[in-house]
């Protein structure tokens, strides 16, 4: 009987400790610096394929600090080939007409990767800027996203390092950039190129040739598009006045032909994504069963007995108040707090499971 029971356990708790995609873990490490305590946030959220960064420092006022290296990270790793593809540092940067940056200037206000019914969409609200990235189950090959800002920003920029970061070689390291009008070498200073297509492709010559990267964009929005790269490609969209909602969605290829890959995005493909760009529903129909099935897995483990009465009390009180936030969430239709909910309640059925087999020993 007792094994009975054990197996019983193990089998309900056995999706406790597998780390299901998409997933969104989230940690606070204490940084000491000269004496002072920091706290370093770290955001990482894992698409169906895909994953990205958010990592901030702040100072004991809750002031978001920049001080060394990986202090500020918001990092796309798409298509990733060694440590490079769309930037794994800061793929992304909305720049004010003050020159400040709504990224890197104050923490996020909220932080969400729910599960659609077809596919994972991730959102980061900024104080003036809300950004939303999509990936879609029958094209885990693309991120969409979207760009909501207050005011209109002076530049968009997008970060990209096509095959990694060490690209010099002994024949001269080329970043190159492709249009369907344009096949040229990227300079180190500006270049203003023609966007009227809407979409680009970056590869290199003399060093990983064989990997690169898609853009797809909306140019009707923008005054200028100009690209420069000393080692990474930077990529700054002036949007024309008035414009404060802006769409793009970013790809790759990897081991292909450079000019076969290339030339079949811009010539057969970018038509398509163009078309699927507008047809995305950004605001999400989000997929709670995981919901239902962790409140279903804990019910039970509370029902099995193991738990000491102090213990499962506790667990009853958490699991009656995240169904309480639940509820209300989904009845406000703010799908971002539902599926906050999700992210406690699997939490509750980790540690729930993990009590219960400690117990029963």
């Amino acid at each position: 009987m007792k094994i009975k029971l054990l197996t019983t356990l193990l089998l309900i708790a056995a999706g406790t400790f597998a780390e299901a995609k998409p997933r969104l873990l989230q940690s606070e490490t204490p940084v000491t610096r000269n004496a002072i305590q920091y706290r370093k946030i770290s955001k990482h959220f894992f698409f169906n394929q895909s994953e990205m960064t958010y990592n901030y420092l702040l100072d004991p006022t809750n002031k978001l600090v920049k001080q060394k290296w990986g202090d500020f990270e918001l990092g796309l790793r798409h298509g990733r080939i060694q440590n490079g593809s769309w930037c794994m540092w800061n793929f992304f940067s909305c720049i004010m007409p003050d020159k400040s940056g709504l990224t890197d200037q104050f923490p996020a206000e909220k932080v969400c990767l729910m599960s659609t019914k077809n596919g994972v969409h991730a959102e980061i609200v900024w104080p003036g800027l809300t950004l939303k990235l999509i990936q879609l189950s029958n094209a885990p090959e693309w991120i969409f996203m979207e760009v909501t800002v207050k005011s209109t920003p002076a530049i968009l920029r997008l970060r990209a390092w096509p095959g990694g970061a060490k690209w010099k070689a002994a024949g001269g390291g080329e970043r190159r950039l492709m249009t369907p009008g344009d096949d040229v070498k990227i300079p180190e200073k500006k270049l203003t190129f023609s966007g009227s297509s809407g979409g680009l492709a970056l590869y290199n010559r003399n060093y990983s040739e064989k990997n690169g990267n898609f853009l797809v964009f909306e140019p009707e929005k923008y005054k200028e598009i100009t690209a420069s790269a000393n080692n990474m490609v930077m990529l700054d969209f002036v949007p024309k006045n008035g414009e404060k909602v802006f769409h793009f969605a970013l790809s790759y290829f990897l081991n292909e032909d450079p000019q076969e890959a290339c030339s079949r995005f811009l010539k057969e493909r970018l038509p398509n994504i163009a078309g699927m760009l507008k047809e995305i529903q950004w605001t999400p129909e989000a997929d709670f069963s995981d919901f239902y099935s962790n409140v279903e897995v804990i019910e039970k483990i509370i029902a099995a007995g193991t738990l000491p009465e102090s213990e499962k009390n506790s667990f009853l009180a958490e699991l009656a108040q995240c169904k309480k936030r639940f509820k209300k969430a989904e009845e406000n239709r703010d799908i971002p707090g539902a599926y906050h909910e999700v992210e406690v309640s699997g939490d509750i059925r980790s540690r729930i499971g993990q009590a219960a087999i400690r117990a029963f020993r």
